[in-house]
């Protein structure tokens, strides 16, 4: 996994993935973008939601299998 981060100006950063997504951050107190400290917020909630949707899924087929 890669990413890669420009500076555009003042405290404004470019994020880029490896997959071509972008997004912007703004360390001076997040008036035009997200600062980065929330954007490790928003990936940590994202990374477990998407650990107990996976693992609610799972547990789904797994009922009816037995049923």
């Amino acid at each position: 996994m890669q990413a890669r981060v420009k500076w555009v100006e003042g405290l404004i950063f470019l994020g880029e993935s490896a997959s071509g997504h972008q997004i912007l951050m703004d360390g001076n107190s997040g008036d035009k973008a997200p600062s980065p400290m929330e954007m490790v917020l928003m990936a940590a909630g994202g990374c477990s939601a998407i650990d107990v949707v996976s693992i609610l899924q799972k547990g789904v087929r797994m009922w009816s299998i037995v049923k």
